[in-house]
Formats: C-alpha cells, sequence, structure tokens
C-alpha cells in the first residue's frame, strides 16, 4: 500500500512539473504598427523596430511602449497567451493650433490671445491670434527695420524694441489691443534692458571708449509714455542692471574687485544706498581686465553671486545684506534656479542649494548643460525638478533622473545622445519636455521629447527637419507652445507655429 502510494505522488510530481514547465516555456510573438519603423520597449527594454518579432518572452502579462517621432507614443499592457501577433495605431499629437509665419523673434500668450513678432525683408510685424477661434485677427507693420531688441506684452499693451542700424539708436513702440499706435519713443545705443510692468530701463556702456559714456541709465514709464529719468553712473567699469523691483533698480558695479551695488529709486532715479561688498570680491585680475559684475541668478530680490566660481555668496537687495556664503564643493561654471534650488555644475557634479538656507541638498554624479534659447536668448538649462526627482540631461550621454538625495533612478526610455546634446528641461503637469540636437546619424537633427515624469515613459516625440528645424519651446500655463525654425533655409523662410494642449495627458 504504502508503495503504491509512494508511485501515487511521483506521478503527481511529475506531472505537475511538466505543466509548469510547459506553462513557462518561452513564446514567440510580434510587433506591428501603423505606422511602421516605431521603436518597441517591452517592460522597459529597447527591442527593436516595428515590424518586430520577439523571441522567448514568457507567457503572463508585459509592459509595451511603442514610439515614433511626430506620433503620440502607445503605452499599453498587453497579455502573452500564446504566439500572436500586437499592432498598435500610432496617431499625431493633437495641435490646438498650427500656424507658418517667417523668421519668428519672439511669442507671447495673454489672456487668450497668441502674439507673434517676426522680421524679415527690413521689416517686423506684429500678429494678434485669438485662441478662442483659432485665427489671425490683426497685424501691425513697422518698416525699414532689421533687427528687434525686446518684445513684451502687457495687459493685452505691445512693446517691442527695435534697433536702428544706420543711426545706432533704439525705438520702442507701443502698441494697443486694437493695432493703433500708442506711442514712439528714441533711446540711445544700449548695451542691456529690461521691460517691467510699467517701466522700461536701459543702459549703456561703451567697452572700447569708456570715458565717452560712462554707464548711462535711462527709465521710461509705461504710464506715462515717457522718460521719466536718467542717470550716469561715474563709474569706469561696466555694470549690470537688475530690476525693477516694487521700487527700486539695482546696479552692480566692482570697487577695487568688489562688488558695489547701487540701490536706485525706480520713479525719480535719485540713489537711495550704494554698498560695497569687501567679502565678496576676486572680480578681477587687473586694472586693465574690463569685469563684468553678473549675478549667477537671482530669485525675487535674493541674488546670487560666484566671483571664483567656487563660493557662493546669496545677498538680499532689500535689506543690502549678505545672506549666507556656501561652497558647494566644485568648481563651477554653470548655474540654474528651479523649484526653490540654486543648482550649479562643473567638473562633472551637479550640486543642490536651498535658496533660502545655503544648505546642500543634493550632489548629482553628472553635469548638466545650459545655453541660449533661440527664443528671445533666453537663458534656458538641462535640468529640471518635479514632485522630488531631478531630472539632468548630459550632453552626448542621456537623461539622468535622481531621487532627492542623490541616487540615481533608472530612466530607460531615454534617447542616445552620443555626439548630441540637450538643450532646455521643463515640467508642467507631470510631463517633463527636453528639447534636444541628436547627431546619432551625423546629420544634426532637432528633437523635442515629453516624458511622463511618474513613469519615466514617453508621451510624444517631436522631429525637426534634417538640419534645417530648430526645435524651441515654451509653457503658458497648459499650453505647450513650439516653434519649428527653418534655420537652413533662405531669409524668408517659413517658420512653424504648433501649440498642444498638456490637459489632454492628465
Amino acid at each position: 500500500m504504502r508503495k503504491i502510494i509512494l508511485m501515487l505522488l511521483i506521478f503527481a510530481f511529475i506531472f505537475v512539473s511538466g505543466c509548469n514547465l510547459k506553462n513557462n516555456t518561452p513564446i514567440t510573438i510580434k510587433i506591428t504598427s501603423t505606422p511602421s519603423n516605431a521603436m518597441v520597449y517591452v517592460d522597459g527594454s529597447f527591442k527593436g523596430e516595428t515590424p518586430l518579432t520577439i523571441d522567448n518572452i514568457s507567457k503572463g502579462n508585459h509592459r509595451v511602449v511603442v514610439e515614433k517621432a511626430n506620433y503620440l507614443a502607445v503605452r499599453d499592457n498587453i497579455k502573452v497567451e500564446k504566439e500572436d501577433t500586437f499592432n498598435f495605431n500610432l496617431v499625431p499629437p493633437p495641435l490646438f493650433f498650427e500656424g507658418d509665419y517667417s523668421n519668428i523673434y519672439d511669442t507671447v500668450i495673454e489672456q487668450n490671445k497668441l502674439y507673434i513678432v517676426n522680421i524679415a525683408l527690413k521689416e517686423a510685424n506684429v500678429y494678434c491670434i485669438d485662441l478662442g477661434q483659432k485665427k489671425e485677427i490683426w497685424k501691425y507693420k513697422i518698416e525699414g527695420i532689421n533687427n528687434i531688441s525686446n518684445f513684451k506684452v502687457i495687459d493685452n499693451i505691445i512693446y517691442i524694441s527695435i534697433y536702428d542700424e544706420k543711426h545706432r539708436y533704439y525705438v520702442l513702440y507701443t502698441i494697443d489691443g486694437e493695432r493703433q499706435l500708442l506711442n514712439k519713443e528714441t533711446f540711445p545705443a544700449v548695451t542691456g534692458g529690461k521691460i517691467g510692468e510699467d517701466i522700461v530701463i536701459n543702459y549703456s556702456f561703451d567697452f572700447f571708449n569708456p570715458a565717452a559714456l560712462d554707464n548711462f541709465i535711462t527709465a521710461y514709464s509705461l504710464k506715462q509714455h515717457k522718460i521719466i529719468w536718467e542717470k550716469d553712473i561715474k563709474e569706469k567699469e561696466p555694470i549690470v542692471v537688475l530690476g525693477p523691483f516694487n521700487n527700486y533698480v539695482c546696479a552692480f558695479g566692482i570697487s577695487n574687485s568688489y562688488l558695489k551695488i547701487f540701490k536706485i529709486d525706480k520713479t525719480t532715479g535719485e540713489t537711495i544706498l550704494q554698498k560695497v561688498f569687501p567679502e565678496i570680491s576676486n572680480f578681477g585680475a587687473g586694472e586693465s581686465e574690463k569685469i563684468i559684475p553678473s549675478p549667477i541668478g537671482n530669485i525675487g530680490k535674493k541674488i546670487f553671486f560666484a566671483p571664483d566660481e567656487r563660493e557662493i555668496y546669496c545677498v538680499d537687495l532689500d535689506r543690502m545684506e549678505i545672506l549666507y556664503k556656501c561652497d558647494p564643493g566644485i568648481y563651477f561654471h554653470l548655474a540654474a534656479i528651479k523649484d526653490n534650488l540654486l543648482f550649479v555644475s562643473g567638473s562633472g557634479k551637479s550640486v543642490a542649494i536651498d535658496i533660502n538656507s545655503g544648505k546642500i541638498k543634493g550632489t548629482f554624479d553628472v553635469q548638466f548643460s545650459a545655453i541660449n534659447s533661440a527664443i528671445s536668448a533666453r537663458k534656458v538649462s538641462a535640468i529640471s525638478t518635479v514632485n522630488g526627482k531631478v531630472f539632468i540631461g548630459v550632453s552626448g550621454d542621456k537623461i539622468h533622473s535622481f531621487d532627492k538625495n542623490g541616487k540615481e533612478l533608472p530612466f530607460p526610455y531615454s534617447p542616445d545622445m552620443l555626439g548630441g546634446s540637450f538643450s532646455d528641461f521643463e515640467t508642467s503637469n507631470n510631463i517633463l519636455l527636453v528639447s534636444a540636437t541628436n547627431r546619432i546619424t551625423g546629420e544634426p537633427i532637432n528633437y523635442l521629447y515629453a516624458f511622463d515624469t511618474e513613469t519615466f515613459e514617453p508621451l510624444f516625440i517631436i522631429r525637426g527637419e534634417d538640419g534645417d528645424q530648430e526645435l524651441s519651446f515654451r509653457i503658458y500655463s497648459d499650453l505647450l507652445f513650439i516653434i519649428s525654425r527653418n534655420i537652413g533655409g533662405p531669409r524668408h523662410g517659413k517658420d512653424k507655429v504648433m501649440i498642444i494642449d498638456l490637459k489632454v495627458f492628465k
């Protein structure tokens, strides 16, 4: 009896084991897509391009991501039970608005209106597009110019600064929302300038003949439509002007290699206070060297200086005091402010510093890049943060993701950037947006990538034309605004404007 029972147990064990072996036998599946030549990831691993045969896949549930440039990525779970074919239909990203304009300089969205300014053939044009109607409602033309220096829209009033190269001066045009010219004001040639909410600040310095101009600041009231004050700061080295803030403008200069700050009344031009900071020094190596005391960044009235590219000083402009000094432990040459953190990068590392306390919050073992964006020469950087995660784009490599303590998280869907570079990282609605130039094929090709920051999976890819299209973007509320520039074409070539509503991905 015992022998019979033992034989039955052995038979049952062999039967069950055989069934399990049979159930776990690898299977071959096929993955196709419409259109074809799409990249396929299974459970986070790249497998190839469609049409694709995958051998030795186990039975059960698998995560599949299929992506192709200029289409929405398909992200789906499949259940593998037998040899089978899985087909995925790809569709283009949903465009909220699309239009063609030549040589776009800048764009602004305000109060459901899109304003575009372009320059071509010695004229500038301002276009107003009603986003509700999704159509152009008017155009304003400025003739006889060849350069734009500034463009801003405040309460549907358009301010556009034009540089007259022949006469070497700037002209500020003020245009209302019904395309009527409200005012036209001329300024001397300026080194830099900024249009604030109620005032325009311009400043000049002649690098080749410092005695000719000193440091000249002009303030123009947007409410009164006139110059309200002019000021000559008697410094023989260049200055940098920042602001306007609530009631003042700041000018930064150098005195015997020390930082010097002038606080100037915004409405009168009178100097409220000037102060030298002997703690913040080492800006210049000699009297003949022209050093510009540019801050590495600011957020509100906190401003950051790093004269030796090592120690960082945070100055409160209201109190005109140093709040703290921080040594990130690396020599750096790049800086970016994201999510109340000051990131500095160099020597193969990036360091995150709390802007309020100066304490180091994280060190990341890669170095991000920073460039000037094609849109308005905006300073952009290949770094972004969201929900405690830090995303860093490394030129010639890939996108790296870290938690807030510096531990690297897998990012399997990152594009391979061998020979290429990242230019801008931004996040909105838990979406990471990345612009990059990929050179893996030899020809520079520009891309815009969108990723889900929770799963790291791709949402869509937009690809520029081979070598001829430069892609840049901005985010206005929930709208992703994309410019595809025809940089390889003629001066009057067409640029494309595309808007995607990011709310569709929630």
